[in-house]
């Protein structure tokens, strides 16, 4: 028998080498793959044109995901107002392409803040865990309009959603901005749960999720979709009410909450808008004079209660607060002069949360306190930071006086009333262990961390002050040796903070860092070994990865 020749019964591939050319592929005929024209297209006296890049087979890009969005939207329509199958209109009439979005606002908002129309990747999307959050967008040349034109967005998000986004806020953010009662909160939540209308409180919810979205590694998948929606909505709202007397209380805080959003995961500048809105709002309510003879309290025709009243005056010191804080960084002009408020200080977080009435001081006419013992109320930091914006004032004030050539004795007469202020205020601190005031409440550090950096302020106004009184220089040696003290202090605490959970520290503390650390690098002698300011630094460096300002400090630092 003879060897069988195993190459020559080896069969043929009917495949030939190379990629068919796009009039084969398009009359679906057998491409010889001639070159420079294969025999299809010689027949036909068609140009040759071969293209290498495959389309991706199997449904378009987001298809799925908006089928999925319907089926979830229905089943909560469904659920929720107990409909059944009774016929077509019972149902949500999705757009076509002959009608899309009629007399829709908010789709057509939704619409025109999409970049370039297509949907995210599915990684980054709510949808691709199972959560119906995100709101379709429209795709290009595409039939696929956004589904649930006629649903409000606030219909995404599941009831037992909404009620671990609520209690993570306050659990987790309320103590560094209490300015809202849950039982008046949670009473008007349950009261408007079914309306679909878009108003000022449903801004506020959206903002106090994404607040509370930002705090917590369940719900990240939908931070960044929550929060577009939560800013297209108080965008659409503010267009609708264009008049003063339209403005909602709610609205204000909800500005004034998005802006502390913005300055953690957004960026300066975006946040820096937002706060500028959240305080011109609280000019225009009038909330820098809630308890003057014609203030808010006053007014008999608005027929407020005690914890609408208490409100007003929490949001304002909120305001009040976030513009000193801020102003330090650029060490800007304040937009509230202490000199014109007529709202009383907050009270206790206890007596506000069990609606009882109580009067309390104005912030001029109240003295710092003198006893042992370490700060920790929203009134106790709003008396700190209101030292802080003095400082300020006083060191602008100061610097105007020196460009125009003036022998300020008023300069130094509101430097020793300052001093004697902050000496009062520091001596009333317990601080003989910094660490046991981490582990407090969250406000009590931070508070601290603001009396200290007034030393520091204080201290600055000092070197460019223009001299004009005996022994300067005593004055400002015992300054920097307060402001050393003050230096160590918060030097210690913020080594500490790196114990904490994130959400246990203060949007803000990175500013009060920032101070600390440019006080060190200004006075390298204060700090030879650079002990300091590295442990400072990597602090900021760890805030950074959760707070956007930190990194902001340290891009103003040069230590990014």
């Amino acid at each position: 028998m003879s060897p069988v020749n195993l190459d020559s019964e080896t069969p043929r591939s009917r495949q030939q080498p190379g990629v068919a050319c796009d009039e084969s592929r398009r009359r679906k005929l057998r491409c010889d793959r001639g070159q420079p024209q294969c025999g299809v297209c010689r027949d036909s006296d068609t140009t040759c044109v071969t293209t290498t890049t495959r389309q991706p087979r199997g449904p378009r890009k987001g298809h799925l995901r908006a089928l999925q969005s319907r089926i979830v939207a229905l089943e909560q329509r469904l659920s929720s107002e107990g409909l059944e199958d009774t016929g077509e209109d019972e149902f949500i009439r999705f757009p076509d392409e002959t009608n899309t979005f009629p007399d829709q606002s908010f789709p057509d908002l939704v619409a025109a803040y999409s970049q370039d129309g297509f949907e995210k990747d599915g990684s980054n999307s709510s949808s691709a865990n199972g959560f119906g959050v995100d709101i379709v967008f429209s795709q290009s040349g595409s039939t696929m309009t956004m589904p649930l034109a006629g649903i409000s967005p606030i219909s995404f998000i599941s009831d037992l959603m909404r009620s671990d986004l609520n209690h993570l806020y306050f659990n987790r953010f309320h103590s560094f901005f209490p300015i809202l009662n849950k039982r008046h909160y949670f009473a008007r939540a349950r009261k408007i749960c079914s309306e679909s209308a878009v108003d000022s409180f449903h801004c506020l919810q959206h903002v106090m999720w994404t607040l509370a979205v930002s705090t917590s590694s369940q719900f990240q998948h939908i931070q960044d979709d929550l929060y577009s929606q939560t800013r297209l909505l108080i965008d659409n709202l503010e267009m609708r009410q264009p008049q003063p007397d339209c403005i909602e209380l709610e609205q204000v805080q909800a500005w004034g909450l998005l802006a502390v959003y913005e300055f953690m995961h957004i960026g300066y500048r975006r946040a820096w808008m937002s706060a500028g809105k959240f305080f011109r709002y609280a000019i225009l309510m009038k909330l820098h004079n809630v308890d003057g003879l014609d203030g808010i309290a006053a007014d008999q025709l608005q027929n407020l209660n005690v914890t609408e009243i208490e409100e007003r005056r929490r949001t304002f010191w909120m305001a009040y607060t976030i513009d000193q804080i801020t102003s330090l960084l650029d060490r800007l002009p304040l937009t509230f002069d202490q000199h014109i408020i007529l709202t009383r200080l907050p009270c206790s977080e206890k007596e506000f949360q069990s609606d009882e009435a109580v009067v309390t001081d104005f912030l001029r006419s109240l003295p710092i306190q003198t006893d042992n013992q370490t700060p920790s109320t929203f009134m106790d930091s709003i008396q700190l930071f209101a030292i802080c914006g003095q400082l300020l004032s006083h060191q602008q004030q100061g610097a105007v006086e020196h460009t125009q050539g003036l022998i300020s004795l008023p300069f130094w007469d509101r430097q020793q009333q300052l001093d004697a202020r902050l000496e009062q205020a520091l001596k009333g601190m317990s601080l003989d262990d910094p660490y046991t005031l981490i582990f407090q409440d969250p406000m009590v550090y931070f508070t601290v961390l603001a009396a200290q950096a007034s030393a520091l302020i204080l201290f600055k106004s000092c070197r460019t002050a223009p001299w004009g009184m005996e022994d300067t220089t005593n004055y400002a040696a015992q300054r920097e040796k307060r402001a050393i003290v003050a230096a160590q202090q918060m030097t210690t605490l913020s080594k500490a903070l790196i114990e904490l959970s994130f959400f246990k520290i203060h949007p803000f503390t990175p500013v009060l860092l920032y101070l600390c650390v440019d006080f060190i690098i200004s006075n390298p002698h204060l700090d030879s070994t650079f002990k300091m300011q590295l442990e400072l630094q990597n602090v900021l460096q760890t805030l950074s990865h959760v707070n956007l300002t930190a990194k902001e400090c340290l891009a103003r630092l040069h230590m990014v």
